[in-house]
């Protein structure tokens, strides 16, 4: 089976050595993203709430644009600067998914790029 990568014009150029998406028939795996300004590159937000909040937008936007919605995430990985920044950022996950169905999750604290307090990758089904 071919597997398609692709990046977005909706999310900033990557940095690194990667795709925003690697899509292989009805799945699409999309690469961690944070908090950023998808023209300029630049952080938005200063607290776990802002950047939850444009970091799942951000994915929602992505998710869209390959056919798909939040409602067909399977998986979902999280990354949080600050581990006891979890229950302010399960506050704002909770709407984004708020037909109680959640993906499968696993939330990591670790060291982020410079001012990110999240990101997020996940694994979306294609109806």
């Amino acid at each position: 089976m071919p597997v398609k990568k692709f990046n977005s014009s909706l999310m900033p150029r990557p940095v690194g050595s990667y795709s925003h998406v690697a899509k292989m028939d009805q799945l699409a795996f999309i690469s961690a993203g944070g908090s950023l300004d998808s023209t300029t590159g630049k952080i938005i937000g200063t607290t776990i709430e802002e950047q939850t909040e444009n970091t799942l937008n951000n994915l929602k936007k992505l998710v869209e644009e390959i056919g798909s919605s939040l409602d067909h995430v399977i998986k979902v990985g999280i990354y949080l600067k600050e581990i006891k920044d979890f229950n302010r950022f399960d506050s704002i996950y909770r709407k984004y998914f708020s037909r109680g169905d959640f993906p499968a999750r696993t939330t990591i604290g670790c060291e982020l790029w410079e001012g990110l307090l999240i990101e997020v990758d996940a694994v979306v089904l294609i109806p």
